[in-house]
């Protein structure tokens, strides 16, 4: 396959070209008695501003962060703090009973003309404590008044509903250029239907999308709602519940309201106000009675039970009476709240909880940041808000990610992915436009990927690898030798063996399973070889021993190998016959090397005979005086029995011993002369020849 090379430089130069640009739009907030915080400034610091609100309030800063203009809805200032010319007259969020200004809670917002970048929509509704409930804008042109804005003759107090004027919110469209006003219906007889005003580059369409809402979403809590960054899932509370709603942003509608507790009953209390971190992971919030701030886990929010769980305590409160009424998340990923002390108004702060992105681990919290009244300002022991975030679709930015090495395995095939798994649309460099691709050819892809406004590219470098694993056959090796195992060839970049070794090649000596594991990339081969060991080992038929000369022995060698034999007096062969005394000694050979054993043989003179005479003289003239069988000379008896009787069968004498004869005495007195009888048994012992002598003998006196 052609690597599409110059598409890739032409993204990646649109890449390059839109890099530095961010979103800006809300750099300066103007809010509450005379307040304004410019985060382009640092360190932060309260400056004097000619906004004078309770609630509603709202600036909108250039791409640079410079700032535009801000408004109550009742009035708008331009960027010098001066009301617009044409601005008199404005309904809306302002006065009433002739005293408190503005109290009407996210009752004003600012909307971005997606026909035009030099104008803005300001939406105003009348407070909630007002006698009329109306919901209007104006259209702002920053062209006009030399370029300080004014509002746009003929585009004032335009209605868009009534019965409608708080709880204002502002999403985003699908197409990364129009967007959605969502309000909802106050009067509870109606259902509470959820209004759904888009923003195009047509401008404002004054025919709402409706949506009835399921009872989920009762007539109670906080009826602002956040769309999360895949621009489908929509937030909000309602007493005791986080409320997560699908919306569709090409066609306004609200579908699967889905209950989320957020809250242990009898140890969570109510909720009070809450608000989103920067990125619009986190939620923040505030409980009624307590004050405690609690961060929980938007990315966990289709599973109720961990976003449950993810409930961390971020602010520990100060009860009813100082008590956070207002949180907003900064520009520089901070949160900031308002403290209103209601016993001393005077004392209440803006505080600051940094890091609101991260948990709450990763984050310190500042109870007197900045002071909310000066001099300039007004008491009011009311609540306080901060005002609310212009929504922007961020700019049309493209995201390369550097190229990824894939491999194929044996000619195997891979499937591809693009990192945007829930991406609105693809485009792979072979034209197909679903979010994966199977590929079985080495060569260069790419998949270009569109999500939330932004285009990321992958490039996948797929290489082809194919390599051989081939140990030798499986050994018998004699007992303390050693043989090497090479599993080398040049694609293998890792080798691991089961001895721990990770080299091409290893020795083994002890008999067991080898086995390696071979990797090039992603593939892996493996292979197992099997020694075993062998040890010679010498038998002789015959251990030492003594044999009569007139025997023969055969002693044979026995190897458990295959071998050949060597005796030391020449002999060759596993069998040799001894003839004269000696040690024999014989080495077999055979491939585990040599090894040799002896054996001692004796050779007797085993010829053995008795002679018995035939009669004896115990005088004591040393003649004949002691009757014994004479013995042959070598000769070696076993179970030798000398016995002599007298004629009437008892026995007069006996002995065990060779050698030892009959002196002619019986119990210590002379034995009568006459007839006596002998028996004389025993064994040979070379030959194992048993022999019995008897006769009779003369005793003469």
């Amino acid at each position: 396959m052609k690597n599409n090379q110059f598409s890739i430089i032409l993204l990646l130069l649109l890449a390059i070209s839109l890099q530095g640009q961010g979103q800006n739009q809300n750099k300066n907030w103007h809010f509450g008695k005379g307040i304004s915080i410019n985060f382009n400034v640092l360190p932060l610091t309260v400056v004097q501003s000619n906004i004078d609100v309770i609630e509603g309030a709202a600036a909108v800063s250039d791409d640079n962060g410079h700032l535009l203009f801000y408004t109550m809805g009742c009035k708008i200032w331009n960027r010098n703090g001066v009301q617009m010319p044409n601005a008199t007259g404005l309904l809306g969020n302002g006065p009433f009973n002739g005293s408190v200004s503005g109290s009407g809670y996210r009752s004003v917002q600012i909307i971005k003309h997606p026909g035009n970048p030099n104008q803005y929509y300001v939406v105003s509704g009348d407070a909630y404590e007002q006698a009329t409930r109306n919901l209007q804008y104006s259209l702002v042109d920053m062209s006009l008044d030399n370029g300080l804005g004014d509002v746009v003759p003929g585009q004032k107090n335009i209605q868009i509903m009534t019965n409608c004027s708080e709880y204002l919110s502002v999403f985003r469209g699908n197409d990364c250029n129009s967007y959605w006003l969502i309000a909802r219906a106050e009067n509870p007889q109606s259902g509470r239907p959820i209004y759904a005003f888009k923003v195009d580059q047509n401008g404002f369409n004054n025919t709402p999308v409706v949506t009835y809402p399921s009872n989920l979403l009762g007539s109670a809590g906080y009826d602002e709602l956040y769309l999360l960054n895949d621009l489908e899932t929509a937030v909000g509370i309602n007493f005791g519940n986080v409320i997560s709603i699908k919306f569709d942003g090409n066609t306004g509608i609200f579908s699967n309201f889905q209950h989320v507790p957020n809250y242990i009953p009898g140890v969570g209390e109510f909720n009070g106000n809450f608000t989103l971190s920067l990125d619009r992971t986190k939620m923040y919030i505030v409980e009624s009675y307590s004050s405690d701030v609690y961060q929980y886990d938007l990315n966990q929010i289709a599973n109720p039970t961990a976003f449950l769980n993810s409930r961390t305590l971020a602010i520990s409160g100060y009860g009813v009476s100082d008590r956070f009424t207002s949180m907003r998340a900064g520009t520089d990923g901070h949160l900031y709240l308002i403290r209103r002390n209601a016993s001393n108004a005077l004392t209440s702060r803006i505080t600051r909880m940094t890091n609101a992105n991260g948990p709450v681990s990763n984050t310190t919290y500042d109870n007197n940041f900045l002071e909310y009244f000066h001099p300039w300002g007004t008491s009011y022991l009311g609540y306080f808000c901060l005002g609310v975030d212009v929504e922007s679709h961020p700019p049309a930015d493209t995201v390369i990610h550097n190229a990824k090495d894939t491999m194929l395995c044996f000619n195997e095939s891979v499937v591809l992915q693009s990192s945007i798994n829930n991406a609105s649309g693809y485009r792979w460099s072979d034209g197909s436009t679903q979010s994966s691709l199977p590929v079985d050819e080495p060569g260069t892809y790419w998949v270009s990927s569109f999500y939330n406004c932004r285009t990321t590219i992958d490039t996948f470098i797929v290489r082809n690898t194919s390599f051989t694993l081939q140990l030798t056959a499986d050994t018998l090796i004699c007992e303390g030798r050693s043989v090497t195992l090479d599993a080398y060839h040049p694609a293998i970049e890792t080798y691991t063996w089961n001895t721990g070794a990770a080299t091409a090649s290893i020795s083994a000596g002890e008999p067991g399973t080898y086995f390696v594991t071979a990797t090039s990339g992603r593939c892996i081969l493996a292979d197992t070889f099997e020694l075993s060991t062998q040890k010679a080992v010498l038998e002789l038929s015959q251990g030492d021993t003594t044999i009569c000369n007139t025997n023969s022995i055969e002693i044979t060698a026995q190897c458990n190998l295959p071998s050949t034999y060597l005796w030391s007096d020449g002999t060759q062969g596993p069998t040799i016959k001894p003839s004269a005394s000696g040690t024999y000694a014989v080495t077999a050979s055979n491939v585990c090397g040599a090894i040799s054993k002896s054996v001692t043989i004796n050779v007797e003179d085993c010829y053995c005979e008795l002679w018995l005479p035939t009669a004896f003289s115990p005088n004591g003239d040393g003649l004949n005086d002691v009757f014994v069988p004479k013995i042959a000379p070598g000769c070696s008896f076993s179970n030798y029995k000398f016995k002599v009787y007298n004629r009437y069968g008892q026995l007069i004498f006996s002995t065990n011993q060779a050698g030892l004869g009959w002196d002619g005495f019986h119990l210590n007195r002379a034995a009568e002369a006459g007839i006596y009888y002998y028996i004389v048994t025993y064994s040979n012992r070379y030959s194992g020849e048993s022999k019995l002598h008897k006769g009779d003998l003369s005793l003469i006196r």
